[in-house]
């Protein structure tokens, strides 16, 4: 009989230093950080690597404000991508660890590059067609937040 893995769940870490929230899941693995207070990058990332650890989890993902990434790097994390603009105008950087290092290696790397050669090899796509009558297309707002989540939490096992 197999079990079905607990569903996505909040948690807090707090400690001297830091004040993290995340979601821990167990379908993922993972550990995502949400929002941080951070004043003692080492003992945060010491405390999520913990954290991590305690639940067998592989891999800690935080999208971490650009000016924090230096620090976290130093206490034991690595930046995988930078996502300009998003917090507010100012940078995240894409901060991940691997207490699983399993989980950093990437499988059928070879496979992967074969992949994105061959896309980056085909010219740009023309302009989209138009929609069907009755249909449009919008950049979503926060008006259509509750929407998006419903929407998400039907489609997604896990959608943090």
């Amino acid at each position: 009989m197999t079990t079905t893995p607990a569903a996505d769940r909040r948690e807090r870490l707090d400690g001297d230093g830091f004040s993290i929230s995340l979601v821990a899941s167990d379908l993922n693995r993972r550990l995502q950080v949400l929002d941080a207070t951070v004043d003692d990058p080492a003992a945060a990332v010491a405390a999520l690597d913990a954290r991590a650890r305690r639940s067998d989890y592989g891999k800690i993902f935080w999208k971490a404000p650009a000016d924090l990434a230096p620090s976290l790097v130093e206490a034991g994390m690595r930046a995988e991508a930078t996502i300009e603009g998003y917090f507010d105008g100012d940078d995240a950087t894409v901060m991940a660890a691997y207490p699983d290092p399993e989980r950093a290696r990437r499988l059928d790397a070879e496979e992967q590059d074969r992949i994105l050669d061959t896309v980056r090899a085909r010219p740009p796509k023309p302009e989209p067609k138009p929609l069907p009558d009755g249909y449009r297309a919008a950049t979503a707002t926060e008006a259509d937040a509750d929407d998006l989540a419903r929407l998400y939490s039907e489609v997604f096992a896990s959608y943090p």
